[in-house]
């Protein structure tokens, strides 16, 4: 089974910034995996 997470957390301020961090490395080390689709 696949899924696939979205997320656009706002960065404005410092405590904004370590919560994307924070969930980012979460994401990550729980399996989910960093992947980019190519812009056209």
């Amino acid at each position: 089974m696949r899924f696939i997470v979205l997320f656009d957390l706002p960065t404005v301020s410092k405590k904004d910034k370590k919560s994307y961090v924070e969930f980012r490395r979460y994401l990550l080390q729980n399996g989910y995996d960093r992947n980019r689709a190519a812009s056209r």
